[in-house]
């Protein structure tokens, strides 16, 4: 048993001591969890990330989505409140699996965003929201990478509430290795 786990750390060990940076789009699902005022939507976006150690990675990315028109009723009367749209700039960091190496790479994440939620006739929602979950992404030879990510997002709204949103994104890296 010890021989087979040392042949499989040697074989790993130059993807785990390889550095990497990698760039690329993604996109998606954004779904609201418990709002009544707004309906699952797309979500579109780009990120670099630079694994500097083992182990660990650090990310950038910028995010637009939408949310789907929602109905609810006012005064007994069926009414079409508009979705909105959302732009986030934020970072995050990474643990797990992060190097650029060929192969199946699992990871989690935790990061802050500035959030920016518009929509017609009602005030802008500008806040600094936090969201975490797992990702892994297939690398290829080619130094192509697909990427597969559900994150929660929890973004705290005056008055002690928040608004959370599940989002699963597919995205498309490529890596550029540094040794």
């Amino acid at each position: 048993m010890k021989k087979i786990l040392l042949f499989v750390l040697m074989l790993s060990a130059p993807v785990w001591a390889q550095k990497d940076i990698s760039v690329g789009p993604f996109g998606g699902f954004n779904i609201p969890i418990l709002q009544s005022d707004a309906g699952a939507g797309s979500d579109f976006g780009v990120k670099a990330k630079f694994s500097p150690i083992p182990k660990i990675a650090g990310a950038a990315f910028f995010e637009a989505r939408t949310f789907g028109d929602a109905s609810k009723e006012v005064v007994g009367e069926e009414q079409t409140i508009d979705g909105g749209n959302v732009t986030s700039f934020g970072v995050e960091a990474l643990i797990g699996n992060t190097g650029g190496g060929p192969g199946t790479h699992f990871y989690f994440f935790a990061g802050l965003s500035s959030y920016k939620w518009t929509r017609d006739y009602w005030e802008d929602v500008t806040e600094v929201g936090f969201h975490f979950g797992p990702g892994f992404e297939v690398v290829f030879p080619a130094s192509i990478g697909l990427e597969f990510r559900a994150k929660l997002e929890i973004v705290p709204t005056d008055g002690g509430g928040s608004r959370k949103n599940g989002i699963i994104l597919i995205g498309a890296n490529y890596h550029i290795g540094l040794m």
